[in-house]
């Protein structure tokens, strides 16, 4: 089944977790050293009995959020805030009320922006749900994280008449811009077996200017496989079955070829920060500098394969979720050669 979990929105708070040691407040002083956990490489940074997904780093690289599962029957998603070596989370972020312990709270695809701005999606739901009653992006900040000011309700129809069902890769583009994937969604069910299948649709930039929001399609976009920003605003994507990474810069206009892998390796899960790209190629994670045609692997740890890379603003470290091995999905800190 799809590791999405869909969830029911009610009166929000931010709670720190109780049943497990990430109680710290973000921004206030440790109350013991928080140290990773180890320092090799790879390195495990999260322990979770459920996965841990979709990481994404602050703009200063001090740490990075990202979405977790509580163990709990609710199966509620959360939101924490890693130190960038890891350790202990820094900040924990939960949608959650008195009156909703029998349903379902799922918060997804963070992305914190200039000055603290925090974007996700909420996803709302009774318990197993297939489908979520709720869907929203959200717009707030790391110091009131929740419940956020929803600035689009899914499903919605597009400027193109396009019937779009969720959002994912969320990316600050400014300090008023967000862009995202726009995907489609498909449930299945057959007997006892249920899954969903979420194929992009193409990417989105919404303004927001006050309280007004402005949606309009990125041309050429179509099934866009990843989506990334800079500091400055320019956005950066791949198609399927294309080798080329393309950019768009911060003012619009027509994307030009910012790299290409070349041959047959098409390239998802792009990350750029200055010269340095990773993605994933063929199932494996790769590095590649601009103006080099090397590409470069960036080994595993042990068996398993990753997802969701995201690149720190350095260019030297790379945060990613595990794949394989007969467990959920944790995040791993890389070194990028």
């Amino acid at each position: 089944m799809n590791s999405r979990w869909p969830a029911l929105a009610a009166l929000p708070l931010l709670y720190a977790l109780a049943a497990c040691e990430h109680t710290q407040p973000f921004g206030a002083p440790a109350a013991e050293p928080n140290q990773p956990f180890s320092t090799a490489f790879p390195r495990r940074l999260t322990f979770s009995a459920g996965a841990d997904l979709e990481p994404a780093w602050l703009p200063d690289g001090s740490g990075f959020i990202y979405s977790f599962p509580l163990d709990r029957p609710d199966h509620d998603r959360c939101l924490g805030v890693l130190p960038a070596e890891g350790g202990h989370q820094l900040l924990t972020i939960c949608h959650a009320s008195a009156f909703d312990a029998d349903s379902t709270n799922a918060l997804w695809s963070p992305a914190v922006g200039p000055g603290g701005a925090l974007a996700y999606v909420r996803e709302s739901s009774a318990p197993f749900s297939l489908a979520p009653n709720s869907r929203e992006l959200v717009v707030a900040s790391l110091a009131a994280p929740d419940p956020g000011r929803a600035v689009l309700r899914l499903p919605y129809t597009a400027p193109d008449g396009k019937l779009q069902f969720s959002a994912s890769h969320l990316q600050w583009a400014g300090a008023a811009t967000l862009v995202f994937i726009a995907d489609s969604v498909i449930y299945l069910t057959a007997g006892t077996f249920a899954d969903t299948i979420t194929m992009p649709i193409e990417i989105m930039r919404l303004g927001l200017a006050g309280d007004s929001t402005a949606l309009t399609v990125v041309p050429g976009t179509s099934h866009a496989t990843s989506l990334t920003t800079d500091s400055a605003g320019a956005i950066y994507y791949t198609l399927p079955f294309d080798t080329r990474v393309y950019r768009i810069g911060p003012a619009g206009g027509t994307a030009a070829v910012y790299y290409d892998f070349g041959g047959t390796r098409y390239p998802s899960d792009v990350q750029v920060r200055g010269a340095t790209l990773v993605a994933i190629i063929g199932g494996g994670l790769v590095r590649a500098h601009l103006g080099d045609s090397v590409v470069v692997a960036i080994p595993p740890p042990g068996s398993l394969t990753l997802r969701d890379p995201a690149l720190a603003p350095s260019g030297a470290r790379v945060v990613a979720a595990s794949v394989g091995g007969g467990a959920p999905s944790d995040l791993w800190l890389l070194q990028v050669p």
